[in-house]
């Protein structure tokens, strides 16, 4: 079963008032995922993102993770064969300004991690990896699952669908 939350779109900006009127449009289709245990579907780069300035930084060695959306208060596990650091760095949005903090475990194959309340997006960061191309690191077999235990390696299966409502759904659940 599948319960979806479409709430109104409304045209035009600023906030609806009786000065404000805003046309109210509806949705016709709906975007789902179908996805296997590995919820980790990103690109990688050779090097960091700066935490303060939102810079990438190159570097070997090190190896990092595009923003990842994460649910917020939600337990993951992050697996990756290899016994390095690993950070996990938790954004509000996808942008330096919304950094919220920052864990790291070093000589781990797997670490649990609990979002916070605010976050939305994650990024990885896996530190003197001896990793010389962004290839290589799937060699090493990184996995981002729900929960706090680790499981055995699956790569991504992800899968985007379009389903179509059949009619125009203006909003509610």
């Amino acid at each position: 079963s599948c319960v979806v939350n479409l709430e109104p779109i409304q045209s035009g900006s600023g906030t609806p008032s009786p000065s404000n009127v805003r046309p109210i449009t509806g949705h016709t289709a709906v975007e789902a995922g179908n996805v296997g245990k590995n919820i980790l579907n990103t690109t990688y780069y050779l090097g960091y993102i700066n935490k303060n300035t939102g810079e990438f930084v190159a570097s070997g060695g090190t190896i990092s993770s595009d923003y990842v959306k994460v649910k917020p208060s939600t337990t993951y596990t992050l697996s990756v064969d290899i016994t390095s650091e690993l950070r996990i760095s938790q954004y509000s949005t996808n942008s330096t300004t919304g950094h919220i903090g920052r864990t790291e475990q070093t000589n781990t194959k797997s670490y649990s991690f609990t979002t916070s309340a605010t976050a939305e997006y994650i990024r990885l960061t896996v530190v003197n990896a001896n990793i010389s191309s962004v290839n290589d690191i799937t060699s090493y077999k990184p996995m981002l699952e729900l929960g706090s235990t680790a499981t055995p390696y699956e790569p991504y299966q992800g899968q985007d669908i379009t389903i179509s409502l059949g009619q125009t759904v203006y909003g509610g659940d």
